[in-house]
């Protein structure tokens, strides 16, 4: 896992989340993989298809409100958001982030504002 050290330090700006379908598995099995600390976690209620776009999309948008965020995900594409405070960011499974994504998502964050956001609790 080359990028492991990037992840646990490259994002101090953003908080992390897990939003994997794998919900707490994700800390448990990728977590210490990758050097993260455990992360709140978006437990699915349920995975009701949608017209367009991943099943994820109404919970993430729910979980976000009005914070600026960053979603990587495999099944996600650039159009499942539309706001200048919303940044999709599609990963090729087989090859995960490389480095130019890390420049790129710092890049968009830079220029956001995460003071005064709530965050919200989740189990």
């Amino acid at each position: 896992m080359s990028n492991a050290p990037t992840l646990a330090v490259g994002f101090r700006r953003l908080n992390l989340v897990w939003a994997s379908s794998w919900e707490h598995g994700a800390n448990r099995l990728l977590g210490p993989r990758l050097g993260l600390p455990e992360l709140p976690t978006i437990i699915w209620p349920d995975r009701r298809p949608v017209r367009r776009g991943s099943w994820k999309t109404p919970y993430i948008a729910e979980w976000v409100g009005d914070r600026p965020f960053v979603w990587v995900d495999d099944e996600a594409d650039e159009t499942e958001f539309t706001g200048d405070h919303q940044f999709v960011f599609p990963v090729d499974a087989r090859i995960g982030l490389t480095a130019t994504d890390f420049v790129a998502i710092r890049s968009w964050a830079a220029g956001k504002s995460f003071a005064d956001k709530a965050y919200p609790t989740h189990p």
